[in-house]
């Protein structure tokens, strides 16, 4: 189950999201290539990303400022449904980072700043029950990793300190190659 304070956070993100699709899709609608805002040196980016064999993987939209992406990101599966919600400050992600599974159920959450992930990070099943939770200070892991099973049963609490494992509370220590 999401918690509460990051479905709230995750509704007023998804909120603000659509509003901006909502714009954007406007904007399309009126003119399909906007111009570029030369005073600010501010772009409209709506660009498709392929595999190697040219299939789409998915859409994204945005904003890039200086060659660099700025604001707010979304990218979306193939069929139209959002598959990421990203925001970025000079081209580094900064604020919430949101993935989600095939079926809309969300699949990740993370805290991020200066383009590093800081804070709280959760990753869900398909089913939408917590997979892992865990801290980053600076993109490594402290304080104590969560892992569930897919029915929600907690089966490992490891404790690690700046990135380091320190000690198993509940499970089996990492082998050296897990850490």
């Amino acid at each position: 189950m999401l918690h509460s304070s990051c479905y709230q956070q995750v509704i007023r993100e998804g909120l603000r999201a659509i509003s901006l699709v909502t714009a954007l899709f406007l904007i399309g609608c009126v003119n399909p290539k906007p111009p570029k805002v030369e005073e600010s040196n501010l772009s409209f980016v709506n660009t498709l990303l392929n595999d190697i064999n040219g299939e789409v993987l998915r859409r994204e939209i945005g904003m890039m400022k200086d060659s660099l992406k700025q604001g707010l990101w979304i990218s979306f599966y193939p069929d139209g449904k959002i598959y990421g919600i990203e925001f970025f400050d000079n081209g580094k992600w900064n604020g919430p980072w949101y993935y989600f599974h095939k079926n809309g159920q969300l699949m990740m959450y993370h805290e991020t700043k200066n383009g590093k992930w800081q804070g709280k990070g959760y990753n869900y099943y398909s089913n939408g029950v917590l997979m892992s939770k865990a801290n980053f200070v600076n993109d490594r892991l402290d304080g104590e990793y969560e892992e569930y099973e897919e029915d929600g049963t907690l089966f490992r609490i490891w404790e690690y300190k700046n990135g380091a494992f320190v000690k198993a509370i509940l499970g089996t220590a990492p082998l050296p190659d897990e850490e």
